[in-house]
């Protein structure tokens, strides 16, 4: 299991800090209700513990994407707990009852899991992150 250093508050609610187990962070994100302001800074602090490859998106996410929700996919992305990452992660964007219902799956190992939450604008659009042996890129999969 992997453990950090962290060397300010996890965030401004708490003093939670010192040595952490991923999991820790993990649960403090999900169980904690922070705005969703703050929900997004623990996303980006979690992004940063993390050693990355480079990290690529296409025009087609720029402009289709908002920034918040490819943070957000990148960090499903990076906190599956399973056995093995698939180089090829699958996000299914819809609308849900006005709110952003997002399907993340992989073929090998089988992996589902479905999140919805509270979005101003909903965005449907299928994308992909495709993880090559040196970076990975985030691309809408009609532009695979």
């Amino acid at each position: 299991m992997l453990q950090y250093e962290v060397t300010r508050p996890v965030c401004d609610y708490c003093d939670m800090g010192g040595l952490l187990y991923e999991s820790e962070i993990k649960a403090h994100i999900y169980y904690n209700n922070e705005a969703e302001g703050e929900i997004l800074r623990l996303l980006l602090f979690y992004k940063e513990l993390i050693t990355m490859k480079p990290r690529y998106i296409t025009c087609g996410i720029q402009t289709t994407i908002p920034s918040w929700l490819q943070t957000l996919l990148w960090y499903m992305r990076d906190s599956m707990e399973v056995p093995e990452r698939d180089y090829l992660q699958i996000f299914r964007l819809s609308c849900d009852g006005g709110r952003q219902r997002i399907e993340h799956a992989q073929e090998q190992p089988e992996y589902q899991h479905v999140v919805v939450i509270p979005g101003e604008q909903p965005v449907e659009a299928k994308v992909y992150i495709i993880e090559d042996p040196d970076h990975v890129t985030m691309l809408l999969a009609d532009e695979y």
